[in-house]
């Protein structure tokens, strides 16, 4: 909003009632807002990837909220924060991902002590990534469906993913188990 100055009197007996009206409608000023930093606006996250969550520090604030959900300003996938957390990042292990590729939105709370009674009363910044599934190592050691004897000495060996730096193995008695290894 582009503001022009403008001098007007008023005198007499609506002055005070001319002041009411001049701070009611005069912009408030703007307040600073945290921006998130990392996922970047537009990024592509790994479901099954570590993400960090990071926003930049803003003077004054005096906690922050992170909501994040499958559509702008919901919170249906994560929700965290309090108006007294001042923590800058989080970090998310995975994500239990909705079907994907989805687009997932992001909202950072900014919150002071005279805004944030409710995270909705805060000034906030939205962004955006997008969740999918990456890369995958295959397994090629034993076969799909091969029988192992009891007390057989097993190797698993699988197709290496480019920049992948850890992988984890998981061998259970049913589909997703961890109950024989977890590595």
């Amino acid at each position: 909003m582009n503001a022009i100055a403008r001098h007007i009197r008023i005198s007499g007996f609506l002055a005070p009632l001319a002041a009411l009206v001049y701070l009611l409608l005069a912009p408030a000023a703007a307040q600073a807002q945290a921006i998130l930093i990392s996922p970047a606006n537009g990024a592509t996250v790994y479901s099954q990837d570590t993400t960090t969550f990071s926003w930049n520090a803003v003077g004054g604030a005096t906690g922050y909220f992170l909501w994040v959900g499958t559509a702008p300003g919901s919170a249906n996938v994560l929700k965290l924060g309090c108006a007294t957390c001042t923590a800058t990042s989080y970090t998310r292990n995975g994500f239990t991902p909705p079907p994907v590729p989805q687009t997932l939105y992001v909202r950072i709370y900014t919150c002071t002590s005279s805004n944030c009674a409710y995270p909705g009363t805060a000034t906030y910044s939205d962004s955006s990534f997008t969740l999918t599934t990456g890369p995958l190592a295959t397994l090629t050691t034993p076969a799909n469906g091969s029988n192992v004897a009891a007390g057989t000495s097993v190797s698993f060996t699988w197709g290496a993913v480019s920049g992948a730096v850890k992988y984890y193995l998981y061998v259970g008695t049913t589909a997703g188990a961890s109950d024989i290894v977890n590595s």
